[in-house]
């Protein structure tokens, strides 16, 4: 079992997205610095750090992170002939940024690791909790999938509360930013609540598109003048 609360230092990856535990995110690893960061990872068998950039590039001079990333475990690798990679990690443990120790010719950092976020409702109340945002995923992914061509619909949600949380999480068509405070999250009740509000939001937004899109299609299908005095009801 980890040590959590205990200080290590972790190689660390900037990146413009959100890696959350269980899951898993392709990487192609072209730059000079991130080919040596990985390539020292595979040789010592060790993880790396997942953070969202805050500030800077993912290419080029170091960038400002935000302070809670996730432990990266490579699982598979692609050797290309130019000498970059293709990767895929999967989401370990959370974890806080003590201090940024080295920032060339990769950032690595003195990190604390983070337990999973605390439950504070009974059994019964996370099950329910946990119910409803599936519902309620199922819903969007419905939604989205009538929405947008190029959503790609998912079988089901997991079972586990934690791991309903973080898929959710990981699949929520949401900024950058509102992924990381939901990494950020230490309570799992509350974690499933913001996501449960953060999904109801959504669909109800989506379904009001999705109507006026079937309206509009209706005005446009009969005869009569256009445009036509349009009304949602």
């Amino acid at each position: 079992m980890p040590d959590f609360g205990s200080s290590i230092q972790l190689r660390l990856f900037p990146l413009r997205t959100v890696l959350f535990p269980g899951m898993r995110l392709p990487l192609h690893i072209f730059e000079e610095r991130y080919r040596q960061m990985i390539s020292e990872c595979l040789d010592a068998k060790v993880p790396f750090g997942v953070v969202l950039i805050k500030k800077g590039q993912e290419v080029g001079g170091p960038a400002v992170v935000y302070p809670i990333g996730t432990v990266a475990k490579i699982e598979d690798v692609e050797h290309l002939g130019d000498g970059a990679m293709n990767i895929v990690v999967v989401g370990e443990h959370r974890f806080a940024i003590n201090e940024v120790v080295q920032n060339t010719p990769y950032m690595r950092g003195r990190v604390s690791l983070l337990p999973a976020p605390e439950l504070g409702a009974s059994p019964k109340e996370l099950l329910q909790l946990t119910a409803s945002v599936a519902q309620q995923f199922s819903a969007y992914d419905r939604l989205k999938t009538q929405l947008d061509e190029e959503w790609e619909s998912h079988d089901g949600v997991p079972q586990d509360p934690t791991d309903v949380a973080y898929f959710v999480a990981s699949v929520l068509a949401v900024s950058h930013t509102d992924k990381q405070a939901l990494l950020a999250q230490n309570s799992l009740d509350r974690l499933l609540e913001r996501e449960r509000n953060m999904l109801g939001e959504r669909n109800y937004h989506t379904s009001a598109v999705l109507a006026v899109r079937v309206k509009m299609g209706d005005r446009a299908e009969r005869p009569g003048p256009w445009p036509r005095p349009f009304h949602m009801n």
